[in-house]
Order: C-alpha cells, then structure tokens, then sequence
C-alpha cells in the first residue's frame, strides 16, 4: 500500500522511498554502466543522479540512498536513455566526422548542425579501464575543443605522450597544428571552412585566411595584428561587440571577486596581437572606446 508523503509526489510502499513522476530528465554522459542524468523533481529541483539500465531506481553520487521510481518516472528515465543512445549510434553513421586519438586512446565525433552549433560525442577509455561516453552541443569551436581537452585532461592515463597531445589539441603553434588531429582530419576530409576555424582559434590565420573565413561566414572577423600591437588596451565595456570577439577568437579570461582590488567592470583589457582579454580593468586607466580599438585594424591595415 502506496503511504504518500507531506511532499505528494514521493511515496513509501514495502519500506522504499519512491517518486511518482519526474518534471524533466536528460541524460548526457555513460560512465560505465551508469548514466548520469539531471533529473527535475517536484521539491527536490534539478539534481543529478545515476542510473543503470532496466533499473528500479535512481541515486545520488557516491550516495547509498535509492529513490526508487514508479512506473510513470521510470518511462520518464528509460526515454532520457534512449535518446542518449540513440544520439552516441547515430554519431557513428556518416554524418558525423571521427578523428582518433591514439594517444589518449579517445575519439571524438563530430558534425556542424549550423554555422554557430556543433553537436559532439566525445569517447574516451580512463586509466582504470572505464569507458566514458560524453555528448555536447556547443556554439563555437572554441567551446568544444576546450571541453573537449577538459574531460581528456581527467579521463586520461597520465604520461607523456598524452600531456602532449593535449598541449597540441589546446594550442598548438605553426609546427605542431600539423600534429593536431582535428586539423589534419579537416585537411584530410577537405574541409576548408572547419580548417580555418580551427586556425582562428589557435590565433594562426593570416590576413588571407581570416578574410575567407569571414566569406564563409558572411560576418566579421577581425584578423591578429602585427607585433607592434601586442598591448594591453584598456576599452570601455560599454559598445563591446562580444560576438564579434568571440567569433575572431578571442579568449576573454574572467577576473575572479576576490582579486578585483582597484579594479572596475565598467571597462574590460583587449590585446589585438594575442587575441586575449580580461573582462576588467584598473579603475586608474583611461579606456578608449571600441569603435576606437576596432580604428587599431584600419591602422594596421593602413600601414601595410
């Protein structure tokens, strides 16, 4: 006999804890035998959990606790994990590209939905032998190769081989792109549009290349400038373009709370050489505007 709870949607039947439906459920990652799922549930709010296949239940990491489910929850579960398996087979046709990863003993699959999406599958083997399957849509390529790097970087055996190649997946410089696996994969497949994505975000496209990704695109891209403008300028966040930032590769770093000592948000630092940033600056320093950074390219354009 079902005893329902002050919370209506969890029960006790036969000394078990239940739940009685599920708000929402979506499984992005297998580790093992276990899905990992983020589950929405009345008064509980969105928590993640595991499960295994043709279970009764759910549970908490690294927590003995069970929430068993009935059967309505279960449906609920059981369609989050289909969807996740159906998604890692489909990523296997040719629809996706896959580049292998020896040295990590990973692989990573891949398609552009749109100009601004990609959907990933990334499969990697860790040390202690447990496969791991993880699925993402990501907005840039940025976005996914430092995900990408960032579940290889736990996921792998340590040694030196492999802190290698995740130097060369993460920033390479004109030597080692050609040891890049998702450069040469692109090269391999003729995929120009994705070849120079790849060098725009490692901060190697030349003037040419940066023009023809903007063709591809129909937008702008602002191109690295010459040496005599590797310098912080201090530009008023008001006006900022971040799209355009971040379609040009930029990598805007965060400036945590605790180390905004006689610093502002109201302006943010653009190196146009580098193509980095913080997203504060020194109250002290007077900005310029972005309109006027964005007049440093017609200048460098100029003086060529």
């Amino acid at each position: 006999m079902k005893e329902y709870l002050r919370n209506k949607n969890e029960y006790i039947e036969d000394g078990r804890l239940y739940v009685e439906s599920i708000k929402s459920c979506h499984c992005g990652e297998k580790v093992g035998e276990d899905y990992c799922l983020t589950c929405n549930i009345m008064q509980r709010g969105k928590r993640e959990y595991l499960y295994r296949d043709n279970g009764e239940f759910i549970s908490r990491y690294r927590s003995n606790k069970k929430l068993w489910l009935s059967e309505e929850a279960k449906n609920r579960v059981s369609q989050a994990v289909e969807r996740f398996n159906g998604y890692v087979e489909n990523s296997k046709t040719d629809l996706f590209t896959e580049v292998v990863i020896g040295e990590l003993n990973a692989a990573v699959r891949y398609r552009r939905c749109c100009i601004d999406l990609y959907e990933v599958v990334l499969e990697c083997t860790s040390a202690d032998d447990v496969k791991q399957t993880r699925i993402y849509e990501l907005s840039s390529v940025k976005g996914m190769i430092n995900k990408v790097v960032f579940d290889l970087n736990v996921c792998f055996e340590e040694s030196e081989e492999g802190k290698k190649m995740l130097a060369v997946l993460l920033n390479p410089d004109e030597k080692t792109l050609y040891k890049n696996p998702l450069f040469m994969s692109a090269v391999e497949k003729g995929d120009i549009f994705f070849q120079l994505q790849l060098k725009n975000n490692y901060n190697l496209a030349d003037k040419k290349e940066t023009a023809l990704l903007s063709a591809y695109l129909n937008k702008p891209v602002l191109p690295k400038l010459p040496e005599k403008f590797n310098m912080r300028y201090v530009v008023k966040r008001k006006g900022v373009d971040i799209s355009l930032l971040s379609r040009s590769g930029y990598e805007i770093l965060h400036r945590p709370y605790f180390a905004m000592m006689n610093s502002t948000r109201s302006n943010i630092t653009l190196n146009p050489h580098t193509k980095t940033g913080v997203d504060a600056a020194a109250f002290y320093e007077e900005p310029i505007t972005f309109d006027e950074f964005l007049k440093l390219f017609e200048e460098a354009e100029n003086n060529e």
